[in-house]
């Protein structure tokens, strides 16, 4: 095992590498989409040196928020890594490794000071959702809802992994070895003990992952619900306090999808190595130079078990991408604050601007 934990920075380096700069370009076409109904970016929008002023302190602390964010999520995923090459903990810690790295830097948003704009306002009644809040929450709705499916029924059919009580087996054998007769017929067939075919995402997987898992949908909805009630920021800042939110959101939601993702890719690659296993059987030899193959697959069990076992690959680029976005978001609103930052920096060295006057936070 310690070999394996040493291997862990070659691994990341030689493949994870390639694949993170891969999910660059989902991230970007995702990013581009959120931003397609959008002007300017934050730190192009033009402001009043008063209003650069008022927004300033929100702007801080959105960045420190989202910053932190990724950061704390960032280490919790390496530590999640380490612990999973480590083979030192049971597979449920593993599956629920992504969920709760995620959660962690949810929650860093969820706590963290989001100060008043200095001239904030009061808001008017009952302020509907934004269609991104509104995407937002449905996107974590179906990924939540989709792990959630496949969870239990995974659990459903789970059985004892015997002599162990925990559900964690498929209730199939699976064809481990066999010899053949002298006419080429399979012979003396060898079967998983117990009749059974373990790991399985059973029961003892799937109540940690939706555990974790719901955690992980209602932090981010709280996230989301209080970027919603933010006092918002007068006439002279709002539109930028409006992309605060939006970003502000948009870690949160791109935070959640990248936890929910991982764990989904878990769980399907476990569906599928023990479907590939099962659909195993074993078919008569001929000589070397026969048409039939000593082993067969049933089938479609066996095209559904090579599907889900390389979900991963599209299932973690979609988590490297989710993981992007937040990175995107975090740096905008980085960008934002430097922005109304100078601009208050060169009113301050002059007379007061007179109404009307803008000031360039580009």
């Amino acid at each position: 095992m310690g070999r394996m934990l040493a291997a862990l920075p070659f691994l990341l380096l030689v493949f994870g590498t390639p694949i993170a700069v891969l999910a660059v370009i989902p991230a970007s076409a995702l990013w581009n989409r959120l931003y397609r109904r959008r002007e300017r970016a934050l730190s192009a929008l033009y402001l009043t040196a008063p209003g650069a002023a008022g927004i300033a302190p929100r702007l801080r602390g959105a960045r420190g928020a989202a910053i932190a964010a990724v950061t704390v999520t960032l280490v919790a995923a390496g530590a999640g890594l380490a612990v999973a090459f480590s083979g030192a903990v049971d597979g449920w810690v593993v599956a629920i490794a992504g969920p709760v790295a995620a959660l962690a830097g949810v929650l860093v948003l969820l706590c963290w000071p989001l100060p008043r704009p200095l001239d904030a306002v009061a808001p008017v009644g009952l302020v509907p959702l934004s269609r991104p809040e509104r995407r937002g929450m449905g996107l974590l709705g179906a990924l939540g809802g989709l792990l959630g499916l496949v969870v239990v029924a995974a659990g459903v059919v789970s059985v004892p992994d015997v002599p162990s009580p925990h559900y964690r087996a498929f209730p199939r054998a699976s064809v481990v070895e066999w010899w053949y007769t002298y006419d080429g017929y399979p012979k003396e067939i060898e079967y998983t003990p117990h009749g059974v075919t373990a790991p399985w995402p059973g029961w003892w997987y799937g109540v940690p992952v939706l555990a974790a898992a719901g955690l992980l949908v209602a932090a981010a909805l709280a996230v989301l619900l209080r970027v919603h009630r933010l006092p918002p920021a007068a006439a002279p800042a709002r539109e930028a306090d409006d992309a605060v939110r939006m970003l502000l959101s948009t870690v949160a939601v791109a935070l959640a999808s990248a936890g929910l993702l991982a764990t989904l890719a878990f769980v399907l690659t476990m569906i599928g190595d023990v479907f590939t296993a099962v659909s195993l059987y074993p078919k008569p030899k001929l000589d070397p130079y026969g048409m039939l193959k000593p082993v067969g697959h049933t089938q479609p069990l066996y095209a559904i078990g090579l599907a889900a076992q390389w979900s991963w690959v599209a299932l973690g680029v979609l988590a490297l991408a989710a993981g992007w976005v937040a990175a995107f978001a975090a740096r905008e609103l980085a960008a934002g604050g430097d922005a109304a930052r100078r601009v208050v920096r060169r009113a301050g060295g002059r007379p007061r601007p007179a109404p009307g006057a803008v000031a360039s936070a580009g």
